[in-house]
C-alpha cells in the first residue's frame, strides 16, 4: 500500500512539472512570433522539416508542402514587385502570388489571438468584463485594417 502511494505521488509531480511547462507555452510562443515579426521586417525566411515549410514574409506567416526537400533558406525580397505596397505588419492572403497554396497570416494578428493565453498564466486567468471588451475590440481593429488592405 505504502509502495503504492509513492508511486502516485511521483506520477503526480511529473503531470505537475509537464503542467507547469505547458502553462507558460503561450507566452515562449507569443515571444517567437515577436522575434520572428521583427526579423523578417527587411525580407522572408523560410524553415523547413522534411517537405513541410514555414515561410515568414514582411510580418506574415504561412506553412506549405514542397515538392523537394531543403533545409534551411534566408532570403530577401525586397525588389520584387508585390512586396512594394506591403504593410509592415504584415498581410492577410489566400494565395501566393507566386503560385504556392496556402493562407497568409500577418504575425501581428497571431500574436493579438494568443495574448490572452500567454497573459493568463501571469493573472490567473481571472479577466475582468473589460478585458473581453479590449480585446474584442483590438481584434476587430485588426481584421478591419487586414481585410481593407486586401480590398
Amino acid at each position: 500500500m505504502r509502495h503504492a502511494a509513492k508511486i502516485g505521488s511521483k506520477d503526480f509531480a511529473q503531470m505537475h512539472t509537464i503542467h507547469r511547462i505547458l502553462k507558460y507555452t503561450p507566452a515562449v510562443v507569443l515571444g517567437t512570433l515577436v522575434v520572428a515579426w521583427v526579423l523578417t521586417q527587411g525580407g522572408w525566411m523560410e524553415f523547413v522539416s522534411g517537405k513541410f515549410v514555414i515561410a515568414l514574409q514582411h510580418g506574415s506567416i504561412t506553412g506549405y508542402w514542397q515538392e523537394s526537400d531543403r533545409v534551411f533558406f534566408f532570403g530577401d525580397f525586397r525588389q520584387e514587385w508585390w512586396f512594394d505596397n506591403a504593410p509592415k505588419l504584415g498581410h492577410l492572403r489566400s494565395a501566393d502570388p507566386l503560385g504556392s497554396t496556402g493562407s497568409w497570416f500577418p504575425i501581428p494578428l497571431l500574436a493579438t489571438l494568443i495574448l490572452p493565453l500567454a497573459i493568463g498564466p501571469f493573472i490567473s486567468f481571472r479577466f475582468r468584463l473589460w478585458h473581453y471588451f479590449a480585446f474584442l475590440t483590438i481584434v476587430a481593429v485588426e481584421l478591419a485594417f487586414y481585410l481593407w488592405w486586401q480590398m
